[in-house]
């Protein structure tokens, strides 16, 4: 039963993936745009930028996961929404740093798991 829903639950995320991938990109152009016009106001001139990115990342993260729940009728379970908050962090990384250095250190991990695999092979 709990393998079904596992295997059902990698079938709607492989299946929606253009979707994620179109979200995760109109959250971080919207994270972008909100904090170059507001931090400069003066409630927010006192907290560093990258705060108030992580925040309104996974206020955004959490507001998409909350309508898509709400369009579908997929319950709301507690790990989808750690999961959401752990995308947030990655939404504010790229917001900040830009996508490319995030896929920078998904090929770097990459690159040192296969290493850590051809040295097993060599034992």
């Amino acid at each position: 039963m709990i393998e079904a829903m596992q295997l059902d639950i990698f079938q709607m995320i492989m299946e929606n993936i253009n979707l994620i991938i179109f979200v995760a990109g109109v959250i971080c152009f919207l994270v972008v745009a909100i904090t170059q016009v507001t931090k400069n106001l003066p409630g927010l001139r006192s907290i560093p930028t990258d705060l108030q990115v992580l925040v309104l990342s996974i206020a955004f993260t959490m507001v998409a996961y909350f309508a898509y729940v709400d369009m579908t009728g997929f319950p709301v379970t507690w790990y989808f929404v750690i999961a959401m908050i752990v995308i947030g962090f990655v939404i504010a990384l790229v917001a900040t740093k830009g996508w490319t250095y995030v896929a920078d250190l998904f090929w770097r991990f990459q690159q040192h798991k296969g290493d850590v695999d051809a040295d097993e092979d060599e034992e």
